[in-house]
């Protein structure tokens, strides 16, 4: 089981890290999403801008907290799959049915 903030992912996956970082970044991208890192006093999110799907972090965020981030936009986005590659897809269903620890 990895510990990843509030989330608990029970399944075989990396530490947090710069590679799954970039894998979570990879699945947004692949679902149509612009993913920007800005600096501010706000968490992240994702929003419409001009008809363009659009996640913001917060550029200040540690790495893990920037996963965490990521990982709470990706669970609460409606995202079609089917252009998920089936690595993507795995991975994407994973963190999506991943629970928060008690």
């Amino acid at each position: 089981m990895h510990n990843f903030g509030k989330y608990s992912l029970r399944f075989d996956l990396v530490k947090v890290s710069r590679s799954l970082f970039q894998k979570i970044e990879s699945l947004l991208h692949t679902a149509g999403f612009k993913v920007r890192y800005e600096k501010g006093t706000f968490k992240g999110g994702a929003c419409l801008i001009q008809d363009e799907k659009v996640v913001v972090i917060n550029k200040f965020y540690s790495l893990e907290g920037q996963i965490n981030t990521l990982l709470d936009i990706l669970k609460s986005l409606d995202t079609d799959e089917s252009s998920f590659s089936p690595e993507q897809m795995t991975l994407f269903r994973k963190l999506k049915t991943s629970t928060p620890e008690s």
